[in-house]
């Protein structure tokens, strides 16, 4: 059967029984959101262009009142927007789509009557509020028609409604701009809307849409509860730009550049629920795929807008809007990643609309509009305040919805029949338990890298990242994490760790979980109980830096990798390439982890096609994964390369003096024993130096272990371990002999829990009785916790600083006009952090300049670390001498890796 009428009010007929619908491949759900996301973003981009050019030829006054005309623009036709998402679950529902239309011209007229005490309300023209009320009947029949055309699957016709509006914007409304300023920009607007109407009717009418293809009829209450919740959606994403409006004054300009900029990552996801709302009807039937192909568009899209801000220096927003707003960066970054989130929330919305929560969902899309302007109106009168309550609001509607669904996901999948946890789960729970005790008790300070760290949280998001692109040669995703962080828990010691404890404790179920598809569950509790006890894996994540996040990666990247390989699915592969991806994000050198795992991946393809089993899906899914990661990490290469080449003129390379924090490896040249030692930190943790000596004594039995090792039986599994731990470290190990600081066990610290998982396997399998496993088991986990104790507790552990204890002491014992003197210079972030009163002379330059800065102080403190890495040890012993010569010795205080001498 086929529809024989295109009234926008009539319903139209069945193409054919939905119980006969038959589920759709992962490859046309990814072509259908590929595609509307091409011409979504076609289209943003041309409406995009429409505000810069409008940033460039407006003045300031008349920009503030196009972009208010454009939120009004969305805000008024919100019913419409709703309109669309109702009309695409459910296109055959003739009660919406007739009160839409019975009521858009009256209203229409009614706005346009009221155009001139409107206009004085809002501070706007009355022109632009009358381009409002006759851009309403228009934009009601076009929700109507591109929610029938997203409802009947076509994505073509729908992609061509979307980017007719940016043409005409683009032509004849630019056009108007220059001819009458704001008010002739809207009329551009207005008539693009009715053009892509137009287009609409002609698609319609040459092939005429059918029902909704879900696999179940949706009913006209359906279609009202999304209208209404949609509807809402949209009046959370563009009121604030209204009460900027009003609150603002003279200053709505920067928040009107702010919210266009956020309104790129909104509109680039708005059409993602649409495509998917036809597709739900098999979700309810349990095929999940329609749900996750549209979560992983939504995501990818908001996340690249988002990172792509992020890494724009402030010079770059003077380029796109002009020179008055270059300082936007700071508040349009998380303003963007709350569209991003709100893109997301409406998939979520769309669900649990499908199900039959429709009238929940919009009362939760109420309470975070409410969350939303009360912030507004209690927040300072800035850019930054509105922004934060739209950001408040979207976090609020993202959390509420999420716990929705948990809490109906359950209720749908109990059926009556509870299930109590296995006792694996609660092993798993008790060991997770036991690694946060371990982590939470920090018997250290802050170092020098970790108060670096919460130096550059102290700046605002844009300054950080400048911050990390001319004095840092790190990535900027561990970084956005500790800012975003800081900012709700403060800056305290155990607050800014604690992202790297909460990194570390979720190491413990991530360790179980490979493990157990990796080999079984025995060998799995086993290395989630060793992960609990590894010295390594407690040392950092109780530093304030990335590499807990980098251990944590690293498990869920072969993790993900192990569930590709065996099964393929669109979920593995979307959580392989989120965490290779991460990886880049969290430290450079990660990419010798990604390329371990890609020989991981021409191993196995290589060993299938030789077995005559099929490769081409995997190697599809391969390519399709690469070239996403590719994508994803595109707007981090100008960040390094501003980084190397700031890093390269200033003559600091790979950048600051490096703690290697013992002798094996500050001599001349690498050898085999500085590898040893890295390896037995690996394992056992940082310990004094005659411990490393004992340790580093079993060399020879470690070789008879590998000997011994050589004749048992590999699997693929374990030596995919092995690879993945074993080749960073190779890699490492050859950079080290061109660098010599490179070969430090932070920038392959992915290779412990490989370590690990490899010492679980020897234990589970090696012993031939279950008695031999539990002794064998039981010596590992001694000698690793008698290794994290001694590295704790252990005064001359050469990681150790007590910057803590030794700034204390210090300030207990100085008085005002007293000088410090800090040597080496780059203990200045630290020693304020714990001590900011004191007056802190770094120790640059000459003996003689720096001890001529004191001038007449009464007292002088010299608080000197790193005294073996460069030339530290010889500027600690002539700044000394250069006081002695002058002054007198009044007393002397050591702690681990810190002194102090006091002179008068």
């Amino acid at each position: 059967m086929t529809l024989t009428t295109t009234t926008l009010a009539d319903p139209v007929e069945l193409t054919a029984p939905p119980s006969l619908a038959p589920r759709v491949s992962v490859r046309r759900l990814v072509t259908e959101q590929g595609l509307v996301a091409v011409g979504q973003g076609l289209s943003g981009l041309g409406n995009m262009g429409f505000a810069l050019v409008a940033a460039h030829t407006l003045t300031g006054s008349g920009f503030s009142q196009l972009a208010t005309f454009l939120a009004l623009y969305l805000l008024l036709l919100v019913p419409t927007t709703g309109l669309a998402a109702g009309t695409a679950a459910a296109p055959d529902s003739r009660n919406t789509t007739s009160w839409a239309m019975r009521g858009a011209v009256p209203a229409g007229l009614l706005i346009a009557a009221a155009s001139a005490p409107l206009g004085g309300l809002l501070h706007l023209p009355w022109q632009l509020i009358a381009s409002l009320g006759v851009a309403l009947p228009g934009s009601a029949a076009l929700a109507i028609i591109r929610g029938r055309l997203y409802g009947a699957t076509r994505p073509a016709a729908a992609v061509a409604t979307l980017i007719t509006e940016p043409i005409v914007r683009l032509g004849p409304g630019l056009v108007m701009m220059h001819l009458a300023g704001a008010t002739g920009a809207a009329l551009g607007v207005v008539l693009g809307g009715y053009l892509a109407l137009l287009v609409g009717l002609i698609a319609t009418r040459q092939s005429p849409v059918g029902r909704s293809v879900a696999t179940r009829p949706t009913t006209a209450a359906v279609a009202t509860t999304t209208t209404a919740t949609f509807t809402v959606l949209t009046l959370l994403q563009n009121i604030d730009i209204v009460l900027a409006n009003r609150l603002l004054g003279a200053a709505a300009w920067s928040f009107a550049a702010v919210s266009t900029l956020g309104g790129i990552s909104a509109f680039a996801t708005a059409t993602v629920p649409l495509v998917l709302l036809p597709r739900l009807g098999s979700d309810r039937d349990g095929d999940r795929r329609p749900f996750l192909v549209a979560l992983t568009a939504a995501a990818l899209l908001g996340g690249v807008l988002t990172l792509a801000a992020a890494l724009i220096p402030g010079s770059g927003y003077r380029v796109l809007l002009g020179d008055r707003y270059a300082g936007i960066g700071s508040v349009a970054v998380p303003y963007l990643g709350a569209m991003a989130l709100l893109g997301i929330a409406r998939l979520y919305a769309a669900r649990l609309c499908l199900r039959g929560h429709g009238q929940l969902v919009t009362l939760l899309a109420a309470v975070a509009i409410a969350v939303q302007v009360g912030w507004i109106l209690l927040a300072p009168r800035t850019a930054a305040g509105v922004a934060t309550g739209t950001e408040v609001g979207v976090a609020t509607l993202a959390a509420s919805l999420g716990i929705t669904q948990l809490t109906t996901s359950r209720q749908r999948q109990g059926q009556q029949r509870q299930r109590r946890p296995s006792p694996t789960f609660w092993i798993v729970l008790g060991l997770t338990v036991a690694a946060a005790a371990v982590r939470l008790i920090v018997t250290r300070g802050l170092w020098v890298d970790e108060a670096t760290s919460v130096t550059q949280a102290h700046m605002t998001y844009t300054g950080m990242l400048t911050n990390l692109r001319t004095t840092d040669v790190h990535p900027p995703g561990y970084f956005t994490v500790l800012w975003l962080w800081v900012r709700a828990f403060g800056f305290g010691p155990l607050s800014v760790r604690m992202p790297s404890i909460l990194l570390g404790v979720a190491l413990i179920p991530a360790m179980f979980g490979l493990v157990r598809d990796l080999f079984d569950r025995r060998t799995a509790l086993i290395a989630a109980g060793f992960t609990v006890l590894a010295p390594q894996a407690v040392w950092y994540s109780q530093e304030a830096r990335m590499y807990s996040m980098f251990m944590l990666l690293t498990v869920l990247a072969v993790w993900a990798q192990v569930r590709v390989l065996r099964n393929g699915s669109v979920v593995a592969w979307a959580a392989y390439t989120a965490a290779t991806a991460g990886l880049v994000y969290t430290q450079y050198f990660t990419v010798l982890v990604i390329a371990s795992q890609q020989l991981v991946f021409l191993t196995v393809v290589i060993a299938r096609w030789r077995r005559g089993e099929p490769v081409r899906r995997t190697l599809l899914g391969w390519a399709a994964s690469l070239a996403v990661v590719a994508l994803l990490v595109a707007p981090l290469v100008p960040f390094v390369h501003q980084q190397f080449s700031t890093n390269q003129s200033a003559g600091r390379g790979f950048g600051a003096p490096t703690n290697t924090g013992t002798s094996t490896t500050t001599q001349t040249g690498l050898t085999a024993y500085s590898l040893i030692a890295n390896l037995l930190w690996a394992t056992w943790g940082y310990h004094s130096n005659p411990v490393m000596t004992q340790l580093g004594a079993l060399w020879p039995a470690a070789m008879l272990v590998s000997l011994a090792l050589l004749g048992r039986g590999r699997s693929l599994s374990t030596l995919s371990v092995a690879a993945v731990g074993g080749l960073p470290v190779a890699g490492m190990f050859l950079l080290g002999t061109q660098k010599q600081f490179l070969f430090d066990l932070r920038y392959f610290i992915g290779c412990v829990p490989m370590i690990v998982i490899l010492g679980a396997r020897a234990a589970a399998t090696w012993p031939r009785s279950r008695t031999g496993v539990i002794a064998l088991c039981s010596v590992l986990g001694v000698s690793l916790g008698l290794g994290l104790w001694d590295q704790q507790v252990n005064g001359n552990n050469p990681r150790r600083y007590d910057f803590a204890p030794s700034l204390q002491t210090v300030a207990r014992h100085a008085a005002p006009g007293d000088d410090v003197i800090l040597t080496p210079g780059y203990l200045g972030d630290v020693a304020n952090y714990y001590q900011p009163d004191l007056h802190y002379l770094q120790a640059n330059g000459s003996a003689s300049q720096v001890t001529a800065r004191t001038g007449q102080a009464p007292h002088v403190f010299v608080l000197a670390s790193f005294f073996t890495v460069g030339g530290e040890k010889q500027q600690i012993s002539a700044l000394r001498k250069d006081l002695s010569a002058h002054r007198h010795l009044v007393r002397t205080w050591s702690f681990a890796n810190v002194k102090v001498w006091e002179y008068q």
